[in-house]
């Protein structure tokens, strides 16, 4: 196959703030943008690819979820201390009607705001379910969500009612936010050709305690479809995507020390279904000034300083095609080692991956492309170069562009007291073919 280059521009445009608001924080994030040096890279297919204007969103917020309603218009709804509490989460939310271009808050989504599952149906039909689920008393493998429901975009929303999620298995294990309660919901989900929807969630059945490294360390995750025939009421376990005991190569399972979450589905135009999934955080390699996790990185006189660890594992691809019943054993996507996938097929056959916190020196919120069904994958292009939670999303604006977003933050991990300086960012992303006609 012949290799060809990817053409990149880059321009940035900063939004107006008050001396006020203006930071240290602001400064570093300036300069950093200025000082990218985004460069040309290989890509695979003869596709030239152009990056926009970032500009920024939402002030005070990070981990963007991204959900195009069925008249185009576009919510971004983001962690938040100043949001609407769901199910744990605080949220805030904004919403633009000229494809992103320009954005205002939107408070009828904060009542659904929520980084769990979100569907648009062909109808035009909204859904959201909540990402964490409890366990129904005296039912050992039935647990319940949130529900949210709406037929007008988004602007008369029902709900939250309960959703019910029903498994052959579970072991309860832990999480970032403490033990888990019930499997979480995660990516969007796939609407099927009988009005039925598939979508990820990941979970610990009982075979996956033999791979937890020693008492109360984390049970590494299996990804798994389920399944609803009644608009997201009930679920039932489908299939499982990936888990450890799936994994043939020993070195490759214990590298993957977090086993398979955070999953992204997508399904081609040939009836192939792909995943790709988060399978580490860090592989421990202690480095100095270079950007590693939130939670072991600060910044200081203009440096990242990292306390310990450092290289992410890749992430994590395996394909279907037999509508999600059965998977390829998960194989790890070179180049791309980060948190948070997000997948989007484009209407001219490109694919696109998302993903964040990459490290140094190609740290921060990174995109890579295929366009041959996710077979080969480009060379990553980092989007911004910094620190961030990692959390990024994507959704259409056209049939060969996207809308990127992403957030940049000053320093601390989940759960700081300096979210008022964090920004939320947009940037649009066009690819064009460019063989003969």
């Amino acid at each position: 196959m012949i290799m060809k280059r990817v053409f990149l521009s880059l321009v940035f445009l900063f939004p107006t703030v008050t001396s006020a608001q203006w930071s240290a924080f602001d400064a570093f994030v300036y300069t950093h943008l200025q000082t990218a040096g985004l460069t040309p890279a290989p890509a695979v297919g003869e596709v030239k690819v152009s990056v926009g204007q970032p500009r920024m969103i939402f002030r005070g917020g990070q981990s963007p979820v991204l959900v195009q309603l069925g008249n185009g218009w576009i919510v971004a709804d983001v962690a938040s201390r100043t949001g609407k509490v769901h199910a744990g989460r605080s949220r805030s939310a904004v919403i633009s009607k000229d494809r992103g271009q320009t954005w205002q808050p939107w408070p009828e989504s904060t009542r659904t705001s929520n980084d769990g599952t979100r569907i648009v149906l062909s109808d035009g039909t909204a859904i959201a379910l909540s990402q964490r689920s409890e366990r129904v008393t005296d039912h050992e493998y039935r647990f319940t969500g949130f529900r949210w429901y709406s037929t007008d975009h988004w602007q008369t929303v029902l709900g939250p009612d309960p959703t019910e999620i029903r498994l052959p298995d579970f072991a309860a294990g832990d999480s970032d936010g403490g033990a888990t309660t019930g499997p979480y919901f995660f990516g969007r989900a796939l609407e099927s050709p009988d009005g039925s929807m598939l979508a990820t969630m990941y979970t610990n059945f009982t075979p996956d305690r033999k791979y937890q490294p020693k008492p109360g360390k984390r049970l590494p995750w299996r990804t798994i479809l389920v399944r609803s025939n009644d608009l997201g009421r009930t679920w039932d376990y489908y299939s499982t995507v990936a888990c450890q005991d799936w994994i043939k190569d020993a070195s490759v399972r214990k590298n993957w020390q977090q086993g398979f979450g955070e999953p992204a589905l997508e399904k081609l135009p040939d009836g192939k279904m792909i995943c790709v999934m988060r399978t580490g955080a860090s592989a421990g390699t202690k480095t100095t000034e270079a950007y590693s996790d939130l939670a072991v990185t600060a910044v200081r006189d203009g440096k990242y300083v990292v306390s310990d660890g450092s290289v992410t594992p890749n992430l994590s691809m395996a394909t279907s095609t037999d509508e999600g019943k059965t998977w390829t054993e998960p194989r790890p996507i070179p180049g791309a080692r980060s948190v948070c996938p997000r997948l989007l097929l484009l209407e001219n056959g490109v694919l696109a991956l998302s993903f964040g916190r990459t490290y140094r020196p190609k740290q921060g919120n990174s995109l890579m492309f295929s366009t041959n069904g996710g077979t080969t994958w480009s060379q990553r292009i980092d989007i911004y170069p910094g620190l961030s939670s990692g959390y990024t999303d994507i959704t259409p604006i056209g049939s060969n562009r996207l809308l990127y977003v992403y957030d940049v933050v000053s320093n601390d991990p989940i759960g700081s007291s300096n979210w008022e300086q964090n920004w939320v960012c947009a940037v649009d992303i066009q690819f064009r073919s460019t063989k003969a006609q």
